[in-house]
């Protein structure tokens, strides 16, 4: 027993951190349900940075309000967020009052670079005739952290909505809960993200809409129907031998002052994986990257170099590695923005 013990602790130490998990692995449900307005017991948000300095404006967003509660959201806990105005809250705290979603994940990425990003209906829209009110609700382990625009306007089209977002403590489920609605004339989107390049938006507004993690829909033009709920499920804990897939690097060949972001296709999707990055110079002799503990690393090169991903389920006490991903290395630097095209920089590397 002591020898096991031993194990697990040795275990859990070579695999220093759990990594995150991706929007777009989040699973979705549509359902009909009851919209319960919290006007009556919730709180105002406040704003101090955004003129009028009032939520119930045009492209505001509110000062820091507390959950209530540890919510995890792609592997990370958050304990509290940001509201804005058109329609979407941030768990990284942004205090971007961005409107507009036509450019896609372009203006995603204005919003804390789109992490923690929760879509309920991302448009320019207008507060001045409506409220927002929030409010944690229950008792631990089941507490609900609830964020309503009340009665909220639009500036891109026309009619009022209500809708709602829920956070549940422990199961860490993400519900939209809309009200009635006359919203029309839109171009709006519905969805969650973790970066500009991970999310999962919906394709329309109905009782069963399509989902993509490949196409950020910037069209929907109403609302969803008095009643809808939009679930947002985490994958379950990692369970028996995990999929490692395959690594893959951003660039093929890199010089020393290029950054090389890690990445990993196909892994299983599940939260409590623990993730080990390592490289070798020779396809022989691997070594851990140190702090490459994340599914995602960012990391740089003096020489040529293979990189390799192991993933592991503490749970079962199983890991899988994938194929490797091999990098080159240039000892010149280059810019690629001259007149002329690319030049040689001033950057040039001759070892150690």
């Amino acid at each position: 027993m002591k020898q096991l013990s031993l194990l697990l602790v040795l275990l859990c130490l070579s695999f220093a951190g759990y990594s995150q998990i991706t929007a777009a692995s989040y699973g979705f449900t549509a359902d009909t349900g009851t919209y319960t307005s919290i006007a009556a017991t919730g709180s105002v948000p406040t704003v101090c940075c955004s003129w009028p300095y009032v939520f119930s404006a045009d492209d505001v967003t509110s000062d820091v309000i507390n959950i209530g509660f540890t919510f995890n959201y792609c592997g990370v806990d958050y304990t509290t967020l940001t509201a804005c105005s058109n329609g979407w809250l941030s768990l990284n705290n942004s205090s971007a009052t961005a409107g507009y979603n036509d450019g896609g994940t372009s203006s995603l990425s204005g919003i804390g670079a789109g992490i923690g990003v929760l879509m309920a209906y991302w448009d320019d829209l207008n507060g001045s005739s409506g409220a927002g009110y929030y409010q944690t609700s229950g008792s631990a382990p089941n507490r609900v952290f609830t964020f309503e625009y009340s009665n909220f306007g639009s500036w891109s089209g026309s009619g009022n909505c209500n809708m709602q977002v829920k956070l549940h403590e422990t199961t860490n489920i993400i519900e939209y809960v809309y009200g009635s609605s006359t919203y029309a004339g839109h171009s709006a989107t519905i969805g969650i993200s973790n970066s500009s390049t991970d999310f999962k938006t919906l394709s329309d507004y109905g009782s069963s809409p399509a989902v993509s993690s490949s196409t950020f829909t910037t069209y929907l033009d109403a609302s969803p129907a008095n009643g809808q709920i939009y679930t947002w499920t985490p994958p379950p804990p990692c369970s028996g031998m995990p999929v490692a897939g395959t690594a893959v690097a951003d660039i093929a060949t890199a010089c020393v002052t290029d950054n090389i972001t890690l990445s990993a296709t196909g892994t299983t999707a599940a939260t409590a994986l623990a993730f080990r990055w390592q490289s070798s110079p020779d396809f022989s002799t691997w070594t851990d990257i140190p702090g490459g503990t994340t599914s995602t690393f960012v990391t740089t090169q003096s020489m040529d170099m293979y990189y390799r991903l192991i993933v592991n389920c503490p749970a079962s006490l199983s890991s899988d590695t994938t194929s490797s991903t091999y990098v080159s290395f240039s000892p010149v630097c280059y810019c690629t923005s001259g007149l002329y095209g690319s030049y040689p920089s001033l950057t040039t590397w001759s070892g150690a």
